[in-house]
Order: structure tokens, then C-alpha cells, then sequence
């Protein structure tokens, strides 16, 4: 994995439920050093044994450049996989085992770490749509920017994610 994907997911369900989420992800370029960061939102449903909601801030590691042509292609990529997850107020635990599909039938695979909040239990198959948020990598770079652009370097870093890098660094 060449990236890291930062999202923060609300879920509300009872046996079925929707979840809704937005972040960004970075990529690692052949230099060493990090893209700018690229907005992303995702929404989906959630179908099982489940009741309850909660809030789930992710990290997960990504295949950047399968990501980066993924969305160079302006395909629909849609995420498909199963979970168990358990939160109680501030104490939680999320598994999950997910695939990304494109309609072009590319895939990318991930690796996922989190921590969760609220009050939810279940065991559910879920289905998501990640999606660049164009609206937000425009407010933020005061131009059209591509995510296939800013995942491969062809943006300077900006100096308002300099924490964001300073974190990455740390690594």
C-alpha cells in the first residue's frame, strides 16, 4: 500500500441502516514524500443483525495508484463487504473485510484500522460508493484539480495540510 485513506463514517441502522462519510486520501510519491491531499465522501447501506449508531474515524491502507487510476477513468467505484462492529459511548471496535470494484471491473484492495463511538452492535454485509467530492478539492485549491492529479504529485503540497504532513512524517 502507497496511501492512506482518513475517513470518518456515520451509521444509523436498525437490521438495515445507511452510512455516510467524508475524509481524504494521500498517496506516497516515488520520492518519498506526499501528495496533497484529495477530498472524498462515501455513502452506502448496511444489512444484518444490527441496531444502533455510531460515528467510526478510519485509517486504511491503500493501493494509491490503483485508486488514482480508478478515478482517472471516471468509473463508479463501489465498495462490497461484511462487518462486525461493537460500540458502546466512547469504546469501539470495527472488523471489516471490504473489496473496491469499478464498472471497468479494476479492483483495489485495503487495510483498514479504527476507532469507534456511540452505542451499535451487529454483524452486516455492506455495500458503499466512494466518490471524489470535486466541490471540496475546489474550494480548497481555488481551481479544478483532479484526484488522478493530486494523488500523482502534479499539485504542490499545501501549507494548510502542513499538520496533516507533520503526523505523516511522524511515521
Amino acid at each position: 500500500a502507497d496511501g492512506l485513506l482518513f475517513l470518518t463514517v456515520a451509521k444509523v441502522a436498525f437490521i438495515s441502516g445507511i452510512r455516510v462519510g467524508t475524509g481524504l486520501v494521500v498517496a506516497r510519491l516515488p520520492d518519498g514524500s506526499w501528495s496533497a491531499p484529495c477530498a472524498v465522501g462515501s455513502s452506502g447501506f448496511t444489512f444484518g443483525a444490527v441496531v444502533g449508531a455510531e460515528i467510526t474515524d478510519m485509517i486504511t491502507a491503500v493501493d494509491a495508484q490503483a485508486l488514482a487510476e480508478l478515478y482517472d477513468a471516471q468509473t463508479t467505484k463501489l465498495t462490497f463487504g461484511g462487518e462486525a462492529s461493537f460500540a458502546f459511548g466512547p469504546l469501539g471496535r470495527t472488523a471489516t473485510g471490504e473489496a473496491m470494484v469499478a464498472t471497468d471491473a479494476s479492483t483495489a484492495t485495503a487495510t483498514a484500522y479504527s476507532q469507534s463511538r456511540g452505542f451499535y452492535g451487529g454483524v452486516t454485509v455492506d455495500a458503499s460508493h466512494l466518490r471524489v467530492r470535486d466541490d471540496v478539492n475546489l474550494k480548497f485549491y481555488g481551481k479544478p484539480v483532479s484526484a488522478a492529479d493530486l494523488l500523482r504529485g502534479a499539485e504542490r503540497q499545501p501549507t494548510a495540510a502542513a499538520p496533516l504532513y507533520e503526523q505523516l512524517h511522524a511515521f
